[in-house]
């Protein structure tokens, strides 16, 4: 009667290891060891190495370096709080690492900025727009700044930025903006003072 006890206690034992075997591949096969990860928090911009390196800083306060091609722009964050989605790394200064493969700014100074490309207007020859995604295809918004902010704007023309402002019907009344990538063959000037100095 203990055999037969035992071999039965070793058969459900056996198939209990089968079965969880057979989910724990099935969990491996769902979700590869390289998953998306998705990440919200503030950035901050440390040492790394041999350059700066865009850590984020997320809400338990975990941090990552953020690494990949969008870590230059990144870089141009600083303070903002922004939402990356990415690749989780190997530890990089014993810190784990992020390779972005896109982000989202969720906020800069208490409101939440436009990202697109600044144009020029082909109906007004001052005049600016930002080239944005949307949910569906792309959004135009004509851009309106006071003069020294109009100014700047100009000059990065071609450039993806980040404006913060109100948009009324398809124009947004910047105050507010930052560049994150520019074609760097074309230098951009500063702006020479037109008042007179004494």
């Amino acid at each position: 009667m203990g055999a037969k006890r035992l071999l039965v206690r070793n058969v459900f034992v056996g198939i209990g290891l089968v079965a969880l075997a057979a989910n724990a591949a099935a969990e491996r096969r769902e979700k590869p060891a390289n998953s998306d990860v998705v990440k919200e928090g503030r950035i901050a911009v440390v040492r790394g190495v041999s350059r700066a390196e865009a850590q984020l800083t997320d809400h338990q306060g975990r941090r990552y370096l953020l690494t990949g091609a969008l870590s230059n722009e990144l870089l141009r964050l600083s303070g903002h709080t922004v939402k990356v989605w990415g690749v989780q790394g190997k530890e990089k200064l014993l810190t784990p690492t992020l390779r972005v493969d896109r982000y989202q700014i969720i906020d800069s100074g208490g409101t939440r900025p436009h990202v697109g490309r600044l144009l020029s207007d082909p109906k007004d020859k001052t005049g600016i727009i930002l080239r944005k995604r949307a949910e569906v295809g792309e959004q135009r918004l004509r851009v309106s700044a006071k003069r020294p902010l109009a100014r700047r704007l100009r000059q990065r023309l071609g450039c993806k930025v980040w404006i913060a402002g109100e948009v009324t019907g398809d124009t947004l009344n910047a105050y507010k903006f930052g560049w994150l990538n520019c074609d760097t063959s074309k230098p951009i000037k500063p702006i020479k003072n037109k008042t007179p100095t004494k």
